[in-house]
């Protein structure tokens, strides 16, 4: 009877694979922070005349610095199209796949697929340039290769994805299409789409 108990038990690794993750308390709380955060961008920098006062003074003050850098800014921008976001996206599926992660791909299909939508449909509602669509197509990009990459490779993928979106984001204040609320926006955006997917689906790192 015992050895046939022992041979029903559920080993502990297949239980580690099969069981949903805890949610993380950092991510709940990130996203409430994104929250609270969207709230007051929009409350008190683009809708009042002190925070658009700063919005615009925080743009010239880019300019002053890499104004002149239309060229490289008009050939960052012409990059990001929706072919090539969504090679890029196919890209992240794929690693995701190769790593034996159904669970990641997923996640990084809502991610970038959901940024992209909530930006679409707040710019549609809003009738402005708010949030900016390349730099949520950069922002939700670099969340999702956070995601999808290896432990080991988490850091540099950060850095690089950081450095990306800072570039996107440049190039169009340099061209004047955004202002720093557009581009503030976009980024929580995709952070908001990065820690619902960890909140809802519960990923395991």
């Amino acid at each position: 009877m015992s050895a046939t108990r022992q041979s029903r038990r559920i080993p502990t690794s297949f239980r580690a694979r099969t069981e949903p993750a805890p949610i993380p308390p950092g991510w709940s709380l990130l996203l409430g922070g994104i929250c609270v955060a969207s709230v007051v961008l929009v409350q008190q920098i683009v809708q009042t005349r002190v925070g658009r006062s700063l919005d615009h003074a925080m743009l010239g003050r880019v300019l002053d610095l890499v104004g002149g850098a239309t060229g490289t800014a008009q050939m960052v921008l012409s990059a990001t199209t929706n072919l090539s976001v969504l090679a890029a996206l196919v890209v992240l599926i794929a690693v995701a796949v190769l790593r034996q992660r159904p669970d990641l791909a997923v996640a990084a299909a809502a991610i970038v697929l959901g940024s992209s939508a909530t930006t679409a449909i707040i710019k549609a509602v809003l009738g402005g340039s708010l949030p900016s669509g390349h730099v949520t197509a950069a922002a939700d990009l670099a969340c999702a290769a956070v995601v999808v990459a290896s432990r080991w490779l988490r850091p540099l993928i950060v850095v690089l994805g950081v450095t990306a979106t800072a570039i996107q984001a440049t190039s169009t204040m340099i061209l004047g299409w955004h202002l720093p609320s557009d581009l503030a926006a976009a980024g929580l955006v995709a952070l908001g789409w990065t820690a619902l997917v960890h909140v809802t689906a519960r990923i395991s790192r």
